[in-house]
């Protein structure tokens, strides 16, 4: 079926923060928006506990109000990983409203709805597309923004364990994209917009 795709629009719709301390959970929040990738990340690295998440946000209100979703998934250019593989990505339905990111973004639990656990061991090199499905439709907004919030499963860590796909601004790989199919009555639609390669 045909399938919209939404790229990152512009450098703040994509960005990262963290919480540190020498206790779990931590409370002291870093801004991590690097200029090129962003990090998600459960970690200890005595005698600091980390977890860092990853904030994107597209702008889906193109999708016709009467429109029936019938399925949607997340592709990012993976970048690395660093530790070992004791957690799995997941994703929560959140808008953070665009950079900067607060302290209010980053939260300790492994809630999800929007993407079931991924094991990033079946990934294998980078750099790579990684495609994940979305699991819960119901968070895709018709009339504005539709926001991510990617994290790890787990608790308090006793390793160390972090990912790092491209953002807005990587110089030479595209920034993830949300790809939403659906249907208006007997009518399908397509978009694509794409500024730079995949590969």
């Amino acid at each position: 079926m045909p399938t919209d795709i939404f790229p990152i629009a512009v450098d703040t719709d994509d960005g990262s923060g963290y919480l540190r301390d020498t206790f779990y959970p931590p409370t002291t929040f870093v801004n991590d928006d690097a200029p090129d990738a962003a990090g998600v990340a459960r970690h200890f690295l005595s005698p600091n506990y980390t977890v860092s998440h990853i904030l994107l946000r597209w702008d889906t209100s193109s999708i016709a109000d009467g429109a029936s979703i019938s399925a949607a998934e997340l592709a990012f250019i993976y970048l690395g990983q660093g530790g070992s593989f004791d957690y799995d990505l997941i994703g929560q339905w959140y808008d953070f409203g665009g950079e900067p990111t607060v302290a209010a973004d980053i939260i300790t639990d492994a809630v999800y709805d929007a993407i079931a656990p991924q094991d990033p061991s079946l990934w294998g090199g980078a750099p790579q597309e990684i495609v994940v499905p979305i699991a819960d439709l119901s968070g895709i907004n018709k009339t504005g923004y539709t926001g991510l919030r990617l994290k790890l499963t787990g608790t308090t860590p006793t390793t160390a364990e972090y990912y790092s796909i491209a953002v807005y601004e990587h110089a030479t790989h595209a920034p993830p994209e949300l790809r939403v199919t659906y249907t208006v009555g007997e009518k399908q639609s397509f978009y694509t917009s794409r500024s730079r390669s995949w590969r």
